[in-house]
């Protein structure tokens, strides 16, 4: 009879994304990336003019400010609003985009809308301190939040207070 050779066979398979996975996965990076977005909506915040302390009868002025950290856009409603106020009243609230345009607020809300990675949103806030006690603080609690569902990553910098002491 004849002599038998061994013979290696290899098989190779090549697998081709669809033209659109394609785009997504130039544009993200992953697969995984492209079904998840988020996006960082930080709030920060200061007593304006840097008081530490008030007279009771007289208003004081807090300034937040909402930025989006990326990675991604908020496409519908970046939304900013005051979700507590303790020993005093709001008496004026106004919301300024990136651009310096303002408007009025739906208060307790300043609903920006669109929110693309670096901008912001500021809200300023009026505040009348109760005049039935002495030496108390005077404080605000800020939420940023967005109404169309996008994943914020960092839910620590969501929220922000600041007080001042009125006397």
């Amino acid at each position: 009879m004849g002599k038998t050779l061994p013979v290696a066979l290899s098989v190779f398979v090549l697998v081709v994304p669809a033209a659109a996975t394609m785009g997504v996965l130039a544009a993200t990076g992953s697969a995984a990336s492209a079904s998840a977005r988020s996006a960082n909506l930080a709030v920060s915040g200061a007593v304006a003019g840097g008081e530490r302390t008030i007279e009771a009868s007289h208003p004081v002025v807090f300034v937040f400010t909402m930025r989006n950290r990326g990675p991604g856009d908020v496409d519908s409603s970046a939304d900013l609003g005051y979700v507590s106020v303790r020993n005093g009243t709001v008496t004026d609230q106004l919301c300024v985009f990136s651009t310096g345009a303002s408007f009025n607020a739906d208060s307790p809300q300043c609903e920006y809308g669109a929110l693309g990675v670096g901008q912001a949103g500021r809200m300023t806030l009026v505040v009348q301190p109760r005049t039935d006690v002495t030496d108390f603080l005077v404080s605000v609690k800020v939420c940023s939040s967005n109404e169309s569902g996008i994943h914020d990553p960092v839910a620590s910098n969501d929220c922000v207070t600041r007080s001042v002491r009125a006397f």
